[in-house]
């Protein structure tokens, strides 16, 4: 409507200005994504994005400041012989135009993109998120949003070889950047909401509807924002790569509500047949440059190791080494996640697409740093809170003090641990941890070694463990909150399990327990007079603060060469 047309009002239908000529009008059965769909089903609801090469430096599957997509945000992205395909930022969706379908990306070909989101730069998705790579070399991958916008579905990610070149990833995060996300929706005011507001919530919605039908309970969830919560947690699925630098759980600057899982089952990854050419058919190690920038490459390694000749599907691929991992955190970089983190490795099982638990083949992974139950944190050097590490926290602060059941789980049933050079571990690697490297965990630890009852010779389960386990966090010695536990820890050794260090229930350089810290002097009042500011002196709970190891089965503690060296000894 314009000016001077029957009904024109400047208020509502913009003021005729170049920047605003028009307003645009939400009618009220289109309120949500669940009346849009009862009320309104325009064209195929399809946006397909094919993407062939070129230098580009943003690259999106979505609308740019209005337009919505109902069913489908399909990008593809497929290198051709003759133009490269370097990108700077991908999105899944749009830049700050909200969809109401799902987002897909379909990668078949990309020789280097520097950032890939699975969703957007700053706009709502109402909708799941899966993200597939099967090939390229990638900056940062993240499941999440960029700066802003809520994702009001679940975030699935799979890594899986397949595709025209090898997988190298530098940093995997399920979370986004600095967009935050919650599994139980958001706030009227944008945060994320937590498992708590959200039951507090739905119980006010509905408290005197008792016997309200099922649809009338279910409308005033809609119009409360509450339908369909909570959705399934982050999963990070990694079936095969040649390489990826860092996995988290979380998010890089923005929390995570949810209960995010980490798999790492691997196999062989494959070069496709149609693109297996030239050194893809060379067995032995090989170069990968890449065009990053103008002028500009990185080369990173590949191994190939043959190919398929068995009739079927995959006759001609090139196969490639199995891949490594260097560190993993169940938590974020620097951004928290509120609920329960989750790391599997070599366990032989997964949370399929239905997320439904299913048996595996494959059960590989070589991790050449370490594993954090937890996440990565930082020390600040000054601030008022410089010394309570509340970076990549797993929990909210004081969350144990409420519900203290929860907090991380990392289960290895398979793969090595750590990087031997010249037949001794490398500094800095081989660890395994409860806890977060500095993020603090307000909850329990959980770590298991082994899978229980494994104990045959030929079992596929023996897990190796080049240096130390720890149940709790890595910790500085500057820091008294660095990666500090505070519930209680529980480490378990078991079937053919070999940790060639030492097992410790606590931490490295952390500790155990809800603590009494001393704020200054006189403050609390038992503190004592010379302990530094800031570190912790006694314990504040009885019910925290408890570590157990367990041995058993066949598992075994020490270097190679233990039973050797005592009998020398003797």
């Amino acid at each position: 409507m314009k000016s001077g047309e029957t009904g024109y009002d400047a208020d509502t239908h913009g003021d005729g200005s170049e920047g605003n000529p028009y307003k645009a009008i939400e009618n009220t059965n289109a309120t949500n994504k669940e009346y849009r769909e009862a009320n309104y089903s325009y064209g195929t609801g399809e946006a397909i994005t094919d993407v062939y090469g070129g230098r580009i430096h943003n690259a999106y599957g979505g609308s740019n400041e209005k337009g919505n997509i109902r069913r489908l945000a399909l990008s593809t992205y497929e290198t051709q012989a003759t133009c490269d395909l370097i990108i700077d930022n991908t999105y899944n969706a749009g830049k700050n135009a909200d969809i109401d379908g799902e987002a897909r990306i379909t990668i078949d070909c990309v020789d280097y993109a520097e950032s890939l989101y699975a969703g957007s730069t700053d706009s709502d998705i109402n909708s799941d998120i899966h993200l597939t790579i099967t090939n390229g070399v990638f900056g940062k991958v993240f499941g999440g949003n960029n700066l802003g916008g809520k994702i009001k579905g679940s975030i699935t990610i799979n890594i899986k070889e397949s595709g025209c070149k090898p997988i190298i990833i530098d940093e995997l995060y399920a979370g986004g950047n600095q967009a935050s996300y919650s599994i139980y929706g958001y706030n009227s005011d944008g945060s994320v909401r937590t498992k708590e507001q959200f039951e507090t919530h739905k119980a006010e919605v509905l408290a005197g509807h008792e016997s309200d039908t099922e649809d009338q309970k279910n409308d005033l969830l809609i119009q409360a924002g509450l339908y369909g919560f909570p959705k399934d947690s982050p999963l990070v699925n990694v079936i095969s790569a040649t390489k990826i630098g860092k996995i988290f759980g979380g998010g890089y600057l923005a929390t995570t509500v949810g209960d995010p899982t980490i798999n790492v089952n691997m196999e062989q990854g494959q070069i496709t047949a149609k693109y297996a050419k030239g050194d893809y058919l060379e067995v032995g190690e090989h170069d990968l440059i890449t065009e990053i920038a103008a002028a500009q490459t990185r080369t990173d390694k590949y191994t190939i190791e043959g190919q398929v000749t068995e009739d079927g599907p995959d006759k001609g691929n090139a196969i490639l080494k199995i891949g490594t991992i260097g560190d993993i955190y169940g938590g974020g970089n620097l951004a928290s996640v509120i609920g329960d983190t989750h790391v599997e490795i070599g366990t032989g099982k997964w949370l399929n697409q239905s997320r439904e638990e299913e048996t595996l083949e494959r059960n590989a992974a070589t991790i050449t740093g370490n594993v954090f139950g937890g996440g990565k944190g930082e020390a600040l050097e000054s601030g008022a809170r410089a010394f309570f590490c509340e970076a990549a926290m797993v929990g909210a602060d004081g969350d144990g003090l409420t519900n203290p059941a929860g907090g991380t789980s990392v289960t290895i049933g398979n793969g090595t641990v750590g990087t031997l050079e010249a037949g001794k571990l490398k500094a800095g690697t081989g660890n395994v941890y409860g806890g977060g490297e500095i993020g603090r965990v307000e909850k329990n630890t959980i770590v298991t070694i082994g899978l229980e009852g494994e104990v045959a010779e030929d079992s596929k389960f023996k897990p190796v463990i080049e240096g130390n386990v720890f149940g709790a966090g890595k910790g500085l010695a500057t820091h008294g909150y660095s990666a500090l536990v505070r519930g209680n820890s529980t480490v378990t050794i078991q079937g053919k399990a070999k940790v060639k260090g030492s097992v410790y229930g606590g931490g490295q350089l952390a500790s155990v327990g809800r603590y009494k810290v001393k704020q200054g002097p006189g403050d609390p009042e038992d503190a004592p007079a010379d302990l530094p500011n800031g570190m912790p002196y006694s314990l504040a709970s009885e019910t925290s603060g408890n570590c157990t190891v367990i041995v058993r089965d066949n598992a075994e503690i020490g270097p190679d060469n233990i039973l050797a060296d005592r009998k020398s000894v003797v």
